[in-house]
């Protein structure tokens, strides 16, 4: 600083500005790690909204972050197939393990996703919230049969099978 009795007391205005100069650098080094949409925190919902995320068939799940940036993850890297290896690697890259039947030469445009019982949730019939016509008990797994069904050929047909 220079000289003179008007800096005296500029330690405490110092030690002030430079707390907010110390915040806004931390910031930007954070934005470092936000330009990587697997290890992005603030700008989640950003890079979802340019991927085209959440799925439309996956409105009302409510997912964690580190699942929202896997979905991300998954969206900007894939290439795209139609082999059931692709599929069982897909399901991998979002925490599945899976395998896949074909019903070749039967049916050659269904296959079917194994899913272990372990990936499922199983909702009971509830008197007050469901109606007559509702399942007594219904199982699935909305995240893997909506990855698959977004990635899936079109002209093909997927049966989910839970064991």
């Amino acid at each position: 600083l220079p000289p003179g009795p008007a800096w005296l007391d500029a330690d405490d205005l110092l030690d002030g500005l430079s707390q907010e100069l110390a915040r806004i650098e931390a910031q930007a080094i954070a934005l470092i790690a936000e330009g990587d949409p697997s290890t992005t925190a603030q700008l989640l919902a950003d890079w979802e909204r340019v991927a085209g995320l959440p799925e439309p068939c996956m409105a009302g799940v409510t997912l964690t972050d580190a699942q929202r940036r896997q979905a991300l993850v998954i969206k900007l890297t894939h290439t795209g197939a139609a082999s059931p290896v692709f599929f069982v690697n897909l399901a991998l890259a979002a925490g599945y393990t899976v395998t896949v039947s074909e019903f070749l030469p039967g049916q050659p445009y269904t296959w079917q996703v194994n899913i272990p019982l372990a990936y499922t949730s199983i909702t009971p019939f509830r008197v007050s919230v469901n109606r007559v016509g509702d399942r007594l008990r219904m199982w699935g797994n909305q995240q893997i049969e909506c990855l698959m069904n977004t990635h899936k050929p079109a002209h093909t047909l997927v049966i989910f099978a839970y064991a």
